[in-house]
């Protein structure tokens, strides 16, 4: 978002089906204009001000925003309104969002913009983004049970929003057999709000696995590419959160997250070989991603005994929302596999990769050329 130093602000004129636009200069500093009530919601918008691209060309102090090419909005303190007029319309070389960002989003971040140039406090949530399936393998297991036939796979989080992914688990005593999680939400002005019971933590003792892990926090489903009837889930035992790399991490995706950490901040390993622990804290910082590798612990699907034919290995993040964060668009991510059988049931079943999408619980097959 690029609000240059003068923008037209749109005004009807007197013949409707004209509608024109005519100029009218933003408000300088000490405006302290507030989105009305009800239009708006500021830490939703934080994060509709990252992904928009707004801090590649904005200085925002909230967000350690230092862009040069449009106006410093901090020095600016534009209006609710000439905000919302300015991304829905256009002006100069910034160019108009209405069809990019829906009106409820650039409603959300014009309270932000206001909220955060005018020293109101601004929740700074986080934006768990999941990365579209990868690494496909499949394996063949003796278990107790007979032969199985295992399709494995990667996965992975990343947060792109404006503040960390912090959680604190604990429990009262040695004797609790889990410990409960609570989201610690940062704001601007450096206080913090507790959103309790977001999840539990429990104690695996595998072998080489021996630490605390979250439930929920991401599923794995396989579905009828023709019905999307669910036919299998992966028994994925938990999940150690930390900022296990920097994001993001998909090809081809730039964005600017200027309020991402230098240096990693959850670096813990879940209280490994420490099933004492009465609490300890886990997350994901701003920039930064936690992967799975195949077969990690329930890190895959059973394919035994399943029909061949095209299926979607849906991943999704925060299924049931405890997490609050700026956006849900993004917790889905999607694969379209076929799978065959070529050799039979008793040797490994063939899977092939058609497609491969984020954001998107049925990703569609490639266009033919």
């Amino acid at each position: 978002m690029r609000i240059p130093g003068k923008l037209v602000l749109p005004v009807l004129a007197t013949a409707i089906l004209a509608a024109a636009l005519v100029p009218a200069a933003l408000s300088g500093p000490g405006s302290t204009a507030r989105a009305p009530q009800g239009e708006g919601n500021p830490a939703v918008g934080a994060g509709v001000f990252l992904n928009a691209g707004c801090a590649s060309c904005h200085t925002l102090s909230v967000l350690g925003a230092t862009g040069t090419i449009g106006p410093n909005l901090d020095q600016l303190q534009p209006s609710y309104e000439e905000v919302v007029n300015a991304v829905t319309y256009g002006a100069g070389p910034m160019p108009s969002y209405r069809t990019r960002l829906k009106a409820a989003k650039i409603k959300d971040l014009a309270a932000f913009v206001v909220a955060a140039t005018t020293g109101q406090p601004v929740e700074l949530l986080p934006d768990l983004d999941i990365v579209k399936p990868s690494g496909h393998v499949v394996q063949r297991v003796l278990t107790g049970g007979g032969t199985r036939t295992l399709l494995g796979f990667w996965s992975a989080t990343e947060n792109v929003g404006a503040g960390p992914l912090d959680l604190h688990a604990e429990r009262p005593s040695v004797d609790a057999p889990q410990m409960s999680v609570e989201q610690h939400i940062h704001s601007s002005d450096g206080t913090t709000r507790v959103r309790e019971n977001v999840g539990v933590i429990f104690y695996g003792s595998q072998e080489t696995h021996e630490h605390w892990h979250m439930q929920p926090y991401m599923t794995y489903e396989l579905r009828r590419a023709d019905t999307y009837k669910l036919v299998r889930v992966a028994e994925k035992f938990g999940f150690c959160l930390g900022d296990r790399y920097r994001a993001p991490s998909e090809d081809g995706r730039q964005l600017d997250l200027p309020n991402a950490p230098a240096e990693p901040v959850f670096t813990g390993n879940c209280g490994r070989h420490a099933p004492e622990l009465l609490g300890f804290v886990l997350g994901i910082s701003v920039g930064y991603g936690d992967s799975y590798s195949p077969f990690t612990l329930g890190q895959s699907i059973d394919l035994t005994g399943l029909k061949a034919g095209r299926y979607y290995l849906v991943h999704r993040v925060n299924p049931d929302r405890r997490l609050e964060e700026t956006n849900y668009a993004n917790n889905v991510s999607s694969s379209l596999l076929s799978i065959t059988w070529p050799n039979g049931r008793s040797k490994p079943a063939r899977v092939k990769v058609l497609s491969a999408c984020s954001a998107s619980a049925r990703c569609p097959a490639p266009k033919r050329p």
